[in-house]
């Protein structure tokens, strides 16, 4: 079993729409090992994004069911299109 987990720092007051745009994808990819979880006490407007798949080969079959011609069509509008928008730093490569 692993636990992939990406973590992102938002821009001030943008961790909200991040969360419900992580929650969507997952209600529409049918995500049912994924989570979306928020600080309470740390550094302030963080996202963490985590799925557990049973290998690296099973999230890679997912992802490809996700992106190509699936889910969201393409690899690039995989990820929300306005990311590099609510978060600190280059999401998008």
């Amino acid at each position: 079993m692993l636990l992939i987990r990406n973590v992102f720092q938002c821009k001030p007051g943008q961790a909200k729409t991040l969360v419900k745009m992580f929650k969507e994808t997952m209600a529409k990819a049918e995500m049912a090992r994924a989570r979306v979880l928020t600080d309470v006490a740390s550094t302030f407007w963080t996202v963490v994004f985590e799925v557990e798949t049973e290998s690296l080969g099973a999230w890679e079959q997912e992802f490809e069911r996700m992106t190509d011609g699936g889910l969201h069509g393409s690899r690039r509008e995989w990820a929300p299109r306005d990311l590099q928008d609510r978060v600190i730093g280059d999401a998008g490569s």
